[in-house]
Formats: structure tokens, C-alpha cells, sequence
């Protein structure tokens, strides 16, 4: 079952940008997964989905992390959460070790922000 909301084991501050209007990202790396059309279904049947996100992800802190969501249901990796057609954005600001709830294929996974 996948959990409603968000776990983090430690306060993070971040950033967030929802849309894809096209404006440039202020500095830092943008590091992108993309939910494929009919990952939600898929998943509620039981099926195992591509691997969307790694179970852990290694960032440095002035990087964004992006969901390009092409399904057509809401998907989340921690703090970021993008609609059906959506693409969301975080950057992360402090760093630190967090767990939290993935909608991909998961039950959790770890992000690890290094400083820069």
C-alpha cells in the first residue's frame, strides 16, 4: 500500500517548482526521472514497473530534483509530488540523509545530499 504522506527522518530545506513553463533553474544540477504512462495501474495490479527511481539517489546540495510525470495519477519521491501530465521540481539547500515514501515501485527510499 502506499503511503499518503511524506516521511522524512531529518527537516530539510527546500525549494519547489511545479510546471513545466520552461523558465530557466537558477545554479545547481537538475537530476530527472520520468513516470511512464500507466505506472500507477500497473502497480495497483501488482505489476513490477521499470525501475522509475532508484531506491537510493546521491545529490549535493544545490541540486533540484525533478518528476516528469507522464501518467495519468499523482506520483511522489519525498517532497516532490507531480500531478498526472505535471513536472515538479525540489532543490535541496542543507544536507543530510532522508528517508521517504516513493509511489514508483517502493515502499521508501533514501536520499543522500551531500555538500557541495
Amino acid at each position: 500500500m502506499l503511503a499518503p504522506l511524506v516521511v522524512l527522518t531529518a527537516i530539510v530545506a527546500v525549494a519547489w517548482t511545479v510546471g513545466d513553463d520552461g523558465a530557466a533553474l537558477p545554479e545547481g544540477r537538475v537530476v530527472s526521472f520520468e513516470v511512464p504512462p500507466g505506472t500507477a495501474a500497473a502497480l495497483r495490479r501488482g505489476e513490477t514497473v521499470a525501475d522509475v527511481f532508484p531506491e537510493e539517489l546521491t545529490l549535493t546540495v544545490g541540486d533540484w530534483l525533478e518528476v516528469v510525470n507522464r501518467d495519468d495519477e499523482v506520483h511522489r519521491v519525498g517532497p516532490v509530488v507531480a500531478r498526472g501530465g505535471e513536472t515538479a521540481r525540489v532543490r535541496f539547500y542543507e544536507p543530510g540523509r532522508f528517508d521517504v515514501v516513493c509511489s514508483m515501485g517502493h515502499d521508501s527510499v533514501r536520499i543522500v545530499v551531500r555538500k557541495a
